[in-house]
């Protein structure tokens, strides 16, 4: 006769009852991993590295050439000023000069559209006697609107 300790017994009937419950618990995560494996996966893309630099021109970065016929002025115009204006050593770039009114101005190049406004290459060709030393011959770029008037 063989003696049986009763905590021997207990575990053995709750490994019969853990056991199919194991089993159940594996089966459900290899069915998960099955269909998450079927289920298309969403393409991750990602945008192109850029490789190249912008190319600038050389008198003015990133401005484009306005066609002749939308332009208000011609190369060779002359045009006085109404008030202020700045001119600039290429569209919208760093200030040389304010100049002041009435003074008269020779269009020598443009018009290039930079930040939303055209620009015109320009001289100044005449303006007061006390001035003529200082602005006379200078050279840079102004904003084509209402404070230029053709001459």
């Amino acid at each position: 006769m063989y003696l049986q300790c009763p905590f021997t017994s207990f575990r053995i009937n709750r490994m019969k009852l853990f056991l199919p419950w194991l089993i159940a618990f594996v089966e459900m995560l290899v069915i998960i991993y099955l269909v998450s494996s079927i289920i298309p996966k969403v393409n991750e893309t990602y945008p192109e590295p850029v490789t190249q630099a912008v190319s600038e021109t050389e008198s003015s970065p990133s401005a484009k050439m306005v066609p002749k016929e939308a332009a208000k002025f011609v190369i060779g115009d002359q045009v006085t000023l109404l008030i202020n204006t700045k001119l600039r050593d290429k569209p919208g770039g760093e200030l040389i000069q304010t100049l002041g009114l009435s003074e008269v101005l020779e269009l020598t190049e443009g018009p290039v559209v930079k930040d939303d406004s055209w620009w015109w290459k320009a001289k100044v060709v005449s303006t007061s006697e006390s001035r003529m030393e200082q602005f006379g011959g200078l050279t840079g770029y102004i904003a084509e609107g209402s404070w230029l008037k053709k001459k």
